[in-house]
């Protein structure tokens, strides 16, 4: 698949997106595959080596205007919500549809928080399963492709 467009058009949030993704896709499944998401600390961690394939200094540059938390302040109290990060990405393989959301947490410059979505399921919030289709897919980021121009020898 190639993207193109004019400039500021959004093809490379795409790609950083679907990069994000599948880094987190890629964690999840190494540590928490064929089991069920628990309870309780439901996250993994993806550190900032393990996103080589978005080149960013930091991870707080993946958050919009490096804005990620909310701080809500009420009459008696102050509460801070994390801002996170969805992407659900839906597939076909072999000729089924399937589905994948990850959310995103901002941690610290050096790490993100990964798990899936919650998603209400026969009356109750679960977190949204993750279909093993999902992982057999192949992705890799390559940002600033440029055409070149045959402009012929030097000088003429």
């Amino acid at each position: 698949m190639v993207f193109f467009g004019p400039n500021n058009s959004g093809k490379t949030t795409a790609l950083q997106a679907l990069a994000l993704w599948h880094t987190g896709l890629g964690r999840w499944n190494e540590k928490r595959s064929g089991m069920p998401t628990p309870a309780r600390h439901p996250g993994v961690t993806i550190n900032r080596r393990d996103l080589v394939s978005i080149p960013i200094p930091s991870a707080l540059l993946l958050w919009h205007r490096l804005h990620v938390r909310d701080v809500l302040r009420g009459e008696a109290e102050r509460r801070t919500d994390n801002v996170r990060i969805d992407i659900v990405v839906d597939g076909i393989t072999d000729g089924r549809t399937w589905s994948c959301g990850l959310e995103f947490d901002y941690a610290n410059e050096e790490s993100v928080y990964c798990r899936p979505p919650r998603i209400e399921s026969e009356g109750a919030m679960k977190r949204m399963p993750v279909p093993i289709e999902a992982a057999r897919n192949q992705m890799a980021f390559h940002p600033h492709v440029r055409s070149c121009r045959n402009r012929g020898p030097r000088g003429s």
